[in-house]
């Protein structure tokens, strides 16, 4: 049983078995009993008024990460403090996408040389079933220089 369960189940039946009787049973510390009684906000309710700016800056720089949004949020517009961590977990509790495009790296020189040769080096590697060994990127390096573009890359 969660302590939440055990919280609601003081809660229903102290009046009728006495709070101490009932903290015993089920095995809850006082001080717990009564911390979670004195801090009953929600992780969400008590940071609400963050989900109107939040919402803003996201769909205004949807390519922003937390620490872009964090000076965001200190700009003159917000005027906002608040540790990163908080906007992260809300970020996510609130499904608040941020954007993130990924840019496929472009290719090597070898890549390039092989594509431009329309892959015929690849059909040369698996027939002399090689590897990219010390003395085959002097040779790949060769070919390229032969294809006429006078730089190996």
């Amino acid at each position: 049983m969660t302590t939440e369960h055990k919280v609601a189940l003081v809660e229903s039946v102290k009046d009728t078995y006495g709070l101490n009787f009932v903290l015993d049973v089920v095995e809850l510390p006082k001080s717990t009993w009564y911390y979670r009684k004195k801090h009953k906000v929600d992780y969400e309710e008590k940071f609400t008024h963050l989900r109107p700016t939040l919402e803003e800056i996201t769909r205004y720089h949807p390519e922003y990460g937390v620490p872009r949004i964090m000076p965001e949020l200190l700009r003159d517009e917000y005027k906002t403090t608040v540790n990163h961590k908080v906007v992260e977990r809300l970020l996510g509790t609130w499904d608040l996408s941020i954007l993130r495009s990924t840019h496929r790296p472009r290719p090597s020189g070898i890549q390039r040389a092989i594509t431009e040769a329309g892959g015929w080096p690849i059909w040369w590697l698996r027939w002399k079933k090689l590897t990219f060994s010390r003395w085959f990127t002097p040779i790949l390096l060769n070919w390229c220089m032969q294809m006429g573009s006078g730089r190996p890359f």
